[in-house]
């Protein structure tokens, strides 16, 4: 019983990680591309592959044998949608700081070990930092990731938190937390953009948008400071 469980859960941590290869930039994989990327026999990511289409979350071009996502996993984006109240209310409040800064606004909560960007909206500028929704970052480094780490009091006395060069070299970082109605630290906004533009004197100025507008979010998701 516990090898059967222990191999369920392997097939289970593989499919996942082979969901994990699908981005904007990457819509197709090949059973070539998914075993080589994985590590796996390409018998091994065949049946993985072909699990995945069966069970919906992936469709197969019939011309190209390549793997696209499915429409299950669509309907999971939805439910995931419907569910995250934080992102609909954040989002015109964001929308207002990036046209203030044009810098790279986004949204980011802690799973765990990592953060995740749960929104975000691009700056104009040719040169930017680019974020995805759904991409995994660090909580050592970087100014979002930092603010995750900490505990809601800590979170609360830091304000807008500034890092250089920590995740993405020349890069930038500015994040203050965003509180619930239970003083709960439920996720950070952060601004990012190249050192070359944020100097320190922007970088100060930058900070306090970031914490008011993260404190904007908060009282509309109920928080009310002491």
């Amino acid at each position: 019983m516990e090898r059967s469980s222990s191999e369920g859960a392997q097939t289970v941590a593989r499919a996942a990680a082979l969901l994990d290869l699908y981005t904007p930039e990457r819509r197709e994989v090949s059973v070539g591309e998914a075993a080589a990327a994985l590590g796996l026999a390409k018998s091994t990511a065949h049946r993985l592959l072909a699990t995945l289409r069966d069970s919906g979350y992936l469709r197969q071009d019939q011309r190209s044998g390549r793997y696209a996502l499915g429409a299950k996993v669509l309907m999971l984006a939805r439910a995931y949608n419907e569910d995250q109240h934080v992102p609909r209310l954040a989002r015109p409040i964001m929308e207002r700081l990036r046209n203030e800064v044009n810098e790279t606004v986004a949204l980011y909560v802690r799973e765990g070990d990592a953060r995740y960007c749960i929104e975000h909206l691009d700056s104009s500028h040719d040169m930017r930092l680019v974020v995805r929704v759904g991409q995994r970052m660090p909580l050592d480094r970087g100014a979002a990731g930092r603010i995750l780490s900490m505990t809601p009091a800590q979170a609360r006395s830091t304000g807008a938190l500034i890092s250089r060069a920590e995740r993405v070299p020349n890069a930038c970082g500015i994040a203050a937390a965003i509180f619930d109605a239970g003083f709960h630290l439920v996720a950070a906004l952060g601004v990012s953009g190249p050192l070359d533009r944020i100097d320190k004197g922007r970088a100060a100025h930058y900070a306090a948008r970031v914490a008011a507008a993260a404190a904007e979010i908060s009282v509309a998701l109920g928080y009310r400071p002491a």
